[in-house]
């Protein structure tokens, strides 16, 4: 996922930017692009594609809501994720045509902007097109939709796939591999044996010093290792 940030003010450009590439550290697919103009932005729209804009609703030479209505014009970009922030919400209603998603007040709120930020993956337009789940074992074939998966963990070297209907064991089969083929933006490790889909997590919660998962509609606990406890912690909003 490609986002770009357009913000004139070059310090706040710089502390917006460093966030979110904080917030993204280990995702690959994930590039932050800044502008600090409306040319700027065009240059970089002319060499890569952009799949969330955030734009400061006021610029010092151009509002947000024009650069963006320009670039709406782009048929390619007609129905992309639009985020804006400024200083108040008096120049909502006149953004509504450009179709955003969110907005955020200035000065930066860490809560607010993180919670704005978890949004980036449940929208991201790579979700329309996730592609089934194809496993093959000693002659058996077994069909997932990735957005029906709760999570993916091994047990005594098998593979178990809970989805948000039944519990399936489809055999012998490294996780790793299984991670290969899955959708980058949607599933994660949380400990060495288990991969969770980012979309169906509820809370995370802790017990004692233990981090865990708790699910959406379903009454089960994943926990959280270590060395994944702050990527997990990052990815999603906690209780």
């Amino acid at each position: 996922m490609n986002i770009l940030l357009i913000e004139t003010d070059l310090s706040l450009n710089i502390e917006i930017s460093n966030k979110l590439n904080s917030f993204f550290p280990n995702f690959q697919q994930i590039r932050v692009y800044s502008a600090t103009n409306e040319s700027k932005a065009h240059e970089i729209l002319s060499y890569t594609t952009i799949d969330v804009f955030i734009v400061n609703i006021e610029q010092s030479n151009n509002s947000g809501i024009n650069i963006m209505s320009d670039i709406r014009l782009m048929k390619k970009y007609e129905l992309s994720w639009l985020i804006y922030y400024g200083k108040n919400y008096s120049k909502m209603r006149a953004a509504l045509n450009t179709n955003f998603i969110d907005f955020f007040i200035l000065p930066l709120n860490e809560i607010r902007f993180k919670k704005t930020l978890n949004k980036l993956k449940w929208y991201s337009p790579k979700r329309k097109s996730l592609s089934p789940l194809v496993l093959k074992y000693k002659g058996d074939i077994y069909t997932f939709e990735q957005e029906n998966i709760i999570y993916i963990e091994t047990v005594n070297k098998y593979l178990y796939i809970t989805t948000d209907t039944t519990k399936v064991c489809v055999g012998r089969i490294a996780i790793d591999k299984i991670k290969l083929v899955l959708n980058n933006d949607l599933f994660y490790k949380c400990n060495r044996s288990t991969i969770v889909n980012l979309s169906k997590i509820a809370q995370v919660k802790k017990d004692s010093r233990i981090h865990y998962l708790q699910f959406k509609n379903k009454n089960e606990k994943v926990y959280v290792t270590e060395k994944y406890k702050e990527i997990i912690n990052n990815l999603v909003e906690e209780a």
